[in-house]
């Protein structure tokens, strides 16, 4: 019971600072977002595997997955400059 009630908190204090700064309540800077506090981290974009190669006279063309922050990706490559880009959906 007290995780639905933090929620419902956490739920209430963003509903009214998103009306703060919506409104233009003084006390909330426009320019401090992030919130201090929040720790940037490095976007993550990791090989996992690639699926296959065409080997052409002139360039390569490869399809590999990568996982990033949203998930896994399928990534088509020619001569090494990104063709295609999807999102896996369960991922």
């Amino acid at each position: 019971m007290d995780s639905c009630w933090n929620l419902i908190d956490v739920a209430r204090r963003t509903i009214s600072f998103s009306r703060q700064r919506r409104h233009g309540n003084p006390r909330v800077a426009i320019d401090t977002w992030p919130p201090p506090g929040l720790q940037q981290h490095e976007p993550v974009l990791e090989h996992v595997r690639d699926l296959w190669t065409l080997h052409g006279i002139q360039s390569n063309v490869t399809a590999a997955i990568w996982r990033n922050d949203f998930g896994l990706e399928l990534r088509i490559e020619h001569g090494g400059e990104l063709v295609e880009s999807r999102l896996s959906r369960v991922g």
